[in-house]
């Protein structure tokens, strides 16, 4: 064991309460985002969003932006510097020291890949754009949440605020969008029916103004359309980061995502598995599933 469990999450309670907080990129940091295209350098600052517990292996990771766009990069704790005056700094290196000392040896091919930091696309609009990588990633972070004690979730996303802009009706979607958001600290705003909002009525807002203007006040954005393509337009257009919620008959991915993560945890590598779909391929829920069976390779 490499980590103390229960000394974690206290660190990462103690590090809930400085958020967001600034922290400077290391080399194993810049050569992990540089290989997703991403422009930084060692020593620029970027801002640490939220943390969370990735397992003994992964140990302490956070969720940080990278300067001048909208990239998110989930990354070891241990391959960012912290000022040395900051009120935590001393707890943070004694960690990122104990974890080092731990992973100097020999490594396994699976530790290797787990502390590898990850940049995820700005949006989550389309599975084409989530590698395999990607995909596993996001699954691991959902084991670790769904392990999370939930009073320790409450801090994950506290003082941010998700916007759920539905064009379109939903139930379980939306549903499940707001209380997740709300289990993990966020707060929510937004609206299931814009017959409701100036984009319904006879000003006739475009979506493009409505995300312009939600994205100056939220943190992050998750949109339902009726129109092919608009949670694409409104990923060019928004400041902060957006998840496609469905928009007509294009796809679904955090449905496909949700169902996937479902499968591999009932029946553990698909390599073997036979998969049936019902339904008209072109739903996008089935459309969004079929291309992330695709992606995923064999382990």
């Amino acid at each position: 064991m490499i980590d103390n469990e229960k000394e974690a999450y206290e660190l990462i309670e103690a590090l809930n309460e400085h958020l967001p907080m600034r922290a400077y990129a290391t080399l194993p940091l810049v050569k992990a985002v540089r290989r997703q295209g991403a422009d930084i350098q060692v020593n620029d600052a970027v801002k640490i969003d939220s943390v969370l517990y990735l397992g003994d292996e992964g140990g302490v990771a956070c969720s940080i932006g990278l300067p001048g766009g909208k990239t998110v990069v989930v990354t070891s704790i241990t391959h960012l510097r912290i000022d040395s005056d900051h009120p935590l700094a001393r707890r943070i290196q004694a960690y990122q020291l104990r974890r080092s000392q731990h992973l100097e040896g020999p490594k396994s091919r699976s530790s290797r890949r787990s502390r590898a930091s990850l940049a995820l696309p700005p949006n989550i609009v389309d599975m084409y754009e989530l590698s395999d990588r990607a995909i596993r990633t996001v699954f691991a972070l959902a084991e670790r949440l769904s392990a999370t004690p939930p009073r320790v979730a409450l801090n994950t996303c506290r003082g941010r605020i998700v916007a759920t802009l539905f064009y379109q009706p939903s139930t379980r979607t939306r549903l499940n969008f707001e209380s997740a958001a709300q289990r993990l600290g966020a707060s929510v705003v937004g609206f299931s029916d814009p017959a409701t909002t100036r984009a319904g009525d006879y000003y006739r807002e475009t979506l493009e103004d409505v995300i312009r203007f939600t994205s100056e006040l939220v943190d992050l954005i998750v949109v339902r359309h009726h129109e092919t393509g608009a949670a694409a337009r409104a990923g060019r257009v928004s400041s902060v980061p957006v998840i496609s919620a469905g928009d007509g008959y294009g796809q679904h991915p955090t449905q496909a995502l949700g169902d996937i993560w479902t499968m591999t945890r009932c029946l553990g590598d698909l390599r073997q598995a036979r998969i049936g779909m019902l339904g008209d391929v072109h739903i996008r829920s089935l459309k969004a599933i079929s291309i992330g069976l695709g992606t995923l390779e064999p382990v």
